[in-house]
């Protein structure tokens, strides 16, 4: 359930492992001289804008037991 590109909440991965990762794809697309848009988001209380319930839904018909 968790994506191979996560950094936050796992202990192995820190976030200077995605800034080193983005670093090394600008570096890449500007050696290629290929166009690029960059777009950084702010994630910052998202879990706090979300409907709750909707979000719970979701988990139980993935198979989440009620104890998450």
């Amino acid at each position: 359930m968790i994506h191979s590109n996560q950094y936050d909440f796992i202990k192995t991965r820190t976030i200077k492992d995605c800034l080193a990762w983005s670093i090394e794809y600008l570096r890449l697309c500007w050696q290629s001289k290929k166009e690029i848009v960059i777009l950084k988001l702010d994630f910052e209380n998202v879990f706090d804008g979300m409907e709750h319930e909707a979000m719970l839904q979701l988990m139980k018909v993935r198979g989440f037991g009620n104890t998450w």
